[in-house]
C-alpha cells in the first residue's frame, strides 16, 4: 500500500471512531517505570464534553522530576481520592464505548500497576476496543521509520505542531484534561472536521 493509502485508512478510522461517539483518556503519572502510578486521570467524549478529570493520590511519592513535566507534587494529591475510589467511575463512563488514548499501551498498563494488587487479577478495561491515536497519526503523518519498519511515531505536541491546531490558552499540555482534549482535537483534524 502507499502512503496515500495509509493516511486515507487513518482518516476514515478517525472519522468512524468520531461517528461512533469514543472516548479519549489520558494519565499523568509518578514516572514511567514497572512501579510507578497514575496521580491524574481525565476522560473526554468525542463531543468535548469532559466525563472525568480529577487527581489521583498514589501510593508513593511523586518525584520532583515528574512534577517538572506536569507540575502535579505530592501537595497537591494529599486530599485525592485513591485510583480505587476513581476507577469505577472511569468504568462507568467507558463501558462498551470506543476508547483513545495518545500511546495506549503506556497508559493501559499504568491503568494497571496502580490498580490495587489484588485486584489486578479481574482488571480489564471495559471499552469496546482501545485505539491508540500515537500509531493512528503516525499513519496519517507518514514519516517512516527505517529501524522500526513503521511509520515513526510522534509526540502529542509535535502532532500538533505538525498539523497546525492552535490550542485554546487554558490547554496545557502533560495535564491529562488537557492532552485528552488534544487527542480529541487532533482525530478531528485527522477526519478532516473543522477544529
Amino acid at each position: 500500500m502507499s502512503q496515500a493509502a495509509d493516511r486515507e485508512r487513518a482518516a476514515e478510522m478517525a472519522r468512524w471512531l468520531l461517528s461512533e461517539g469514543a472516548v479519549f483518556l489520558d494519565t499523568e503519572t509518578t514516572g514511567l517505570d514497572s512501579r510507578d502510578q497514575i496521580c491524574e486521570i481525565a476522560l473526554v467524549a468525542a463531543d468535548g464534553v469532559v466525563l472525568v478529570d480529577t487527581l489521583v493520590r498514589p501510593s508513593i511519592r511523586i518525584p520532583p522530576s515528574a512534577t517538572a513535566i506536569h507540575g502535579i507534587s505530592d501537595a497537591d494529591v494529599a486530599a485525592a481520592p485513591r485510583f480505587e475510589e476513581v476507577w469505577p467511575e472511569v468504568r462507568r463512563k467507558l463501558d462498551d464505548r470506543h476508547l483513545i488514548i495518545y500511546n495506549a499501551e503506556y497508559d493501559t498498563r499504568m491503568m494497571f500497576q496502580t490498580a490495587r494488587p489484588a485486584s489486578r487479577a479481574e482488571w480489564s478495561l471495559p471499552a469496546r476496543s482501545v485505539a491508540c491515536a500515537m500509531k493512528l497519526y503516525a499513519q496519517y503523518h507518514g514519516a517512516w521509520n527505517g529501524a522500526r519498519r513503521s511509520y515513526a511515531w510522534q509526540s502529542l505536541g509535535n502532532a500538533i505542531i505538525q498539523c497546525a491546531i492552535s490550542l485554546p490558552a487554558e490547554i496545557r499540555l502533560h495535564r491529562a484534561r488537557a492532552d485528552a482534549e488534544t487527542t480529541r482535537l487532533l482525530l478531528m483534524h485527522m477526519a478532516g472536521q473543522r477544529v
